[in-house]
């Protein structure tokens, strides 16, 4: 994840363990709540299907490091 978002690569996970401490969701990344797989996978279509989010995203992601 850090290595992600080091590189300008949004992130999408699950909010679980320290995820949440860097990711900032729909800020530099999308975060699904612990074992919601559908949610999940509608994130990760979210970031497909929305270049332009992803982009504003990317350029978040390699500030919060």
């Amino acid at each position: 994840m850090l290595e992600s978002l080091s590189c300008e690569t949004p992130v999408v996970a699950f909010s679980v363990g320290g995820i949440p401490d860097v990711v900032k969701d729909n800020v530099n990344g999308k975060l699904a709540p612990a074992n919601d797989t559908k949610r999940l996978a509608e994130a990760i279509l979210h970031m497909i299907t929305n270049p332009q989010k992803r982009a504003d995203m990317a350029k978040k992601a390699g500030k919060r490091c």
